[in-house]
């Protein structure tokens, strides 16, 4: 590891937009190194900023994924739960197959 590799700012993506681009392009090296290369404090900000965006995303996934609540809609998703309609099973998806009686 380079251990005489300059501090830098999250400003200095601002003030040095080529940074930026060679982040995109080769984001494995790049990114790692200047990721590498920030003070502490910015590396607080980049990790605060990756977490508010995973839940972001999570929220997100999880509107996107509901169904509208009702039993028809349920069983039309394939989701046929024993549970009562309105509960939760507990934040799990579950997919729950039932054997036809012969």
């Amino acid at each position: 590891m380079e251990s005489n590799t300059e501090t830098k700012a999250l400003t200095d993506l601002i003030e040095n937009p080529s940074e930026i681009s060679s982040i995109i392009n080769n984001p494995a090296d790049s990114g790692v190194k200047f990721y590498q290369s920030l003070r502490t404090k910015d590396k607080q900000y980049v990790a605060f900023a990756a977490g508010l965006g995973l839940i972001g995303y999570g929220i997100y996934l999880n509107r996107t994924s509901k169904p509208s609540g009702t039993a028809k809609s349920s069983q039309a998703t394939g989701n046929q739960s024993d549970q009562p309609e309105g509960t939760s099973g507990g934040g799990t998806n579950t997919f729950h197959v039932k054997k036809k009686k012969k």
